[in-house]
C-alpha cells in the first residue's frame, strides 16, 4: 500500500511526534497488528478512553450511518473481518466483530485506559466526565464541567449539525446525530436479531454490561 492507505502512514508513533504537546486521536479501530504494524502502540500512547456501547444499539446506529438494513448492521457486528473503508486522506479502520473490538481495548496489557459505558454517560454525565478529568489529571471545576456537558449534549450537537453540517456524517445517512439515546434498539431490532447478537456475544455481554 502507498500514501495514506499504508498502515504506517498515521501510526501512533507518527501521531505522537507530530506536535510537542499532547495529541488527542479519535479512532474506531480495534487494537491489533495489521501487516506487522500495531494500530495502537501502548508505549507511544499516554492513555486511552474507551467508550463501550451495547451491541444492540450499535447495530441500529451502524446500519443507519452506512445506509444498511438493520439485518446487515446486526450481521456486521458479528463479522470478524469488518473494516471501515477510508475517505480521502484517511486510513482504513479495522473494526472486527463487537466482542473482538471490546476485548482488544479492555484486556490488552500495558495500556493505561479508562473505560466508560455509553449508557452510564447518558444517565450520569457529571460522574462520567468527572472520571475523565481525573484520568487526564485535569483540575476539577464544577462550573466548567457543567458547561462542557451542556455544550456537548446531543441536543446542542444535533442543532450544530443542522446549521453547519458535520464532517463525519456518512454520505449514506441524512444526519450523524440521529437519536443519541439508549435502548432504542427495542423499536428497531427484531427478537431474532437481538437473539443473534446475544448468542454471538454472550460472554462479553455478561462481562461488560451486567455490572
Amino acid at each position: 500500500m502507498a500514501g495514506d492507505q499504508c498502515p504506517t502512514a498515521k501510526s501512533p508513533r507518527f501521531l505522537a511526534g507530530a506536535r510537542p504537546d499532547t495529541v488527542f486521536v479519535k479512532t474506531h479501530t480495534l487494537l491489533t497488528i495489521i501487516e506487522g504494524v500495531a494500530t495502537i502502540t501502548p508505549e507511544a500512547t499516554a492513555g486511552a478512553i474507551y467508550v463501550l456501547r451495547n451491541p444492540f444499539d450499535v447495530a441500529a446506529s451502524f446500519a443507519h450511518h452506512y445506509g444498511l438494513s438493520v439485518d446487515e448492521g446486526v450481521r456486521a457486528l458479528c463479522f470478524s473481518g469488518l473494516r471501515i473503508e477510508p475517505k480521502a486522506g484517511h486510513v482504513p479502520q479495522f473494526v472486527a466483530d463487537w466482542t473482538s473490538h471490546v476485548e482488544s481495548w479492555i484486556r490488552t496489557p500495558g495500556l493505561s485506559r479508562l473505560t466508560l459505558r455509553y449508557e452510564d454517560m447518558l444517565s450520569s454525565p457529571q460522574g462520567s466526565f468527572a472520571r475523565v478529568l481525573e484520568f487526564l489529571n485535569l483540575p476539577k471545576d464544577r462550573e466548567r464541567l457543567k458547561r462542557a456537558i451542556r455544550h456537548s449534549s446531543f441536543r446542542v450537537l444535533a442543532e450544530q449539525e443542522r446549521k453547519k453540517g458535520f464532517v463525519e456524517r456518512s454520505r449514506n445517512a441524512d444526519r450523524f446525530f440521529r437519536k443519541g439515546g439508549a435502548g432504542g434498539f427495542r423499536q428497531e431490532l427484531s427478537e431474532e436479531q437481538v437473539a443473534m447478537l446475544i448468542e454471538r456475544h454472550r460472554p462479553m455481554l455478561r462481562a461488560t454490561l451486567s455490572r
